[in-house]
């Protein structure tokens, strides 16, 4: 494998596809092993690069965060917003539909571009997003595949959410959209 990254010989393989029921229907997409290796040499080198530039209340798929980190920190606002408990509050929680999806090859590739520089990695990085596609509502490369690490990178609210809004949510604590109300107003 070494000799095919270094003479630029290596193409990623097809994915092995499935459905999990995790509690709602779920259709992964998994890579051979060696294709595994070569994402978590990426996702190695691009957390590098990019976990400087997430929101602090960004949690999911973070070395050093995750969802216990994230329900931790949503427990200590929710405890702050409502005065421990003497006051009204409300979550709300979002999600985006069949969000892995809708993800445009083409932004994701501009977003990492913007601070990666080396062209191997670059170029590796293109062959990773373009191994897999759905169909999109025009001829576009759309999709990431649920079940690489770098998808979780690339996607979750981190690089591309928080690339293409131009600017992250004020608060949100958990892996997923959400933000806190009090009533009369926004945390």
């Amino acid at each position: 494998m070494h000799k095919d990254l270094v003479s630029f010989q290596y193409r990623h393989s097809t994915y092995e596809h499935f459905y999990v029921f995790d509690p709602k229907e779920r259709y992964i997409s998994k890579a051979c092993v060696r294709d595994r290796l070569v994402h978590q040499m990426l996702y190695s080198t691009l957390t590098d690069v990019f976990d400087k530039t997430f929101i602090f209340h960004s949690f999911s798929c973070r070395l050093g965060k995750g969802i216990h980190t994230g329900l931790q920190q949503l427990q200590k606002v929710l405890r702050k917003v409502s005065l421990s408990g003497h006051r009204d509050c409300f979550a709300l929680k979002m999600d985006i539909r069949r969000f892995f999806d809708s993800v445009d090859h083409q932004t994701l590739k501009r977003l990492i571009k913007k601070r990666v520089k080396d062209e191997k990695v670059v170029k590796l990085v293109d062959m990773v997003i373009d191994s897999f596609a759905v169909q999109g509502e025009d001829a576009r490369a759309v999709g990431l595949p649920l079940g690489n690490v770098t998808s979780q990178l690339f996607a979750n609210a981190n690089v591309y959410l928080h690339g293409t809004s131009g600017q992250p949510p004020r608060r949100s604590c958990s892996g997923c959209c959400g933000t806190i109300f009090r009533r009369g107003s926004r945390l």
